[in-house]
This record gives C-alpha cells, structure tokens and sequence, in this order.
C-alpha cells in the first residue's frame, strides 16, 4: 500500500495552479540529479498534497549520500537548505529505492505513549509558552532598543552576522566558523553572496549591495535591506 496515497487533499476554492510549478519542477530536475551524490527528490509541502496558488513553493529535499552530507554540512556541496515534511513527500527520484524504503518505514512505525511526551512538550514550550514569552521580549526590545518593527530582536542576531562577514572579502573556514556556521552558507542571506571555494570562504560585497527584493524570504530580505542602507558607505 502507497501510504503517502492515503493522506488526506485539502480541498480549497482559490484557482489551483499546480500544474504550472510542476513544468516549472520538471525543467529544473535535471539540474537537481546532477547535484554531486544525489540518491532521491522528493515534492514536499502544498504541490505533494496536489495544491498551489499564487503564494506557493516549491519544496523539494534533496537526499544525499554521506560523503555529499559532509560536505554539504561544511559549505563545500552548496544549495539552499530548507525544510522536509514527510509525510506528505512523493517521491520524483529514486533510483535505488531508498526514498521509498524510507518513507513506508518512518510512517509505518508506530510510536509508543512513552516516546511521545518529550515531543509534545518541546513542542508546547518552544511554540507556545516560549513563543509567548518571546513576543513580550521582542515588544520590549523594540521600545528599550530604539529597534524598528522590520529590525526586531528576532532578526538583529542574524544583521549582526551579516555586518560581520562583509568586512572582508575572504576568510579561511577557521575565520569563517568564529562568526557563522559553515552550513550557514547554504541558507539565505548568506547563500546569495558567499561561496566556498578552495579551503576559503569568498564574500561577493557587490553581489550583496545588489541583491533586490524577491530572492529570499521577506524578513530575510528585511536584514539585506537594513545592511544595505547603513553599510552602503563602508562598503
């Protein structure tokens, strides 16, 4: 039995445009199975439960073999990162019948009473009572701080590390590790202008200076801008 088959559709009445990103999906995947140690693509998100409209993405989770992982994890094998539900993954690529595998194992085994309440409390502590909480610290931090709506505590971590690695144009990976994560060169706004090559981490400030609106989430872009417009004359 095809388990991801089972799940329930979410029938909406906005026009559904499925159709359009998957042509969009099907030019890219050659492109995707090229990417060094792929072992299988999945659809994930909206599209794989057969909906989109014009707020949709295309998610897809790109699966890599361990050499490829590391190397990933390390900024060397670079693509954007995001985020995999499974349950609802259809599978596009899978040549050795791994995904599959998979799939049926992590939803067909069933999962103790015992093993669940860790879960449900990280979940009830970091997206309710923690998220709570933050939102009280975020307001005050604006107030205290001088902060403005689109340059909140949340984002402020992320535009110090920004200004940090835009004063030079090249770091060794030791340099690069004391600001940022190596994997972070895979997720925006890093992965715009950093790449890694040859044992360096190399910062394109012009790139930087002419990323635009649309190429990255908005509160990610929001950083971008604030950078932009108060770093302009150092860079």
């Amino acid at each position: 039995m095809n388990i991801v088959e089972t799940r329930k559709i979410v029938n909406v009445i906005k026009e559904n445009r499925l159709e359009f990103y998957l042509d969009h999906l099907e030019k890219q995947m050659k492109t995707f199975k090229s990417i060094e140690g792929v072992v299988g693509i999945t659809l994930n998100g909206g599209l794989s439960r057969g909906y989109g409209d014009h707020l949709s993405e295309v998610d897809v989770t790109i699966y890599l073999n361990k050499e490829s992982y590391e190397n990933y994890n390390s900024g060397k094998l670079q693509f954007k990162e995001g985020i995999c539900i499974l349950n609802y993954a259809k599978v596009l690529y899978d040549p050795e019948g791994l995904i599959q595998a998979l799939i049926d194992e992590k939803l067909t085994t069933k999962i103790s009473i015992d093993q669940i309440g860790g879960p449900m409390f990280d979940a009830f502590w970091n997206y309710r009572l923690a998220g709570d909480i933050w939102n009280q610290i975020n307001s005050y931090g604006i107030e205290e701080h001088n902060l403005s709506d689109a340059l909140d505590l949340t984002k402020k971590g992320f535009y110090d590390r920004v200004v940090s690695v835009l004063q030079k144009e090249s770091y060794s990976t030791e340099e690069f590790s004391e600001i940022c994560s190596l994997r972070s060169i895979n997720s925006d706004p890093f992965a715009e202008f950093i790449r890694h090559e040859d044992g360096q981490v190399i910062v394109d400030k012009e790139k930087f200076m002419s990323l635009e609106e649309g190429s990255m989430y908005a509160w990610q872009f929001d950083i971008v801008k604030a950078v932009q417009g108060e770093q302009k004359d150092l860079l």
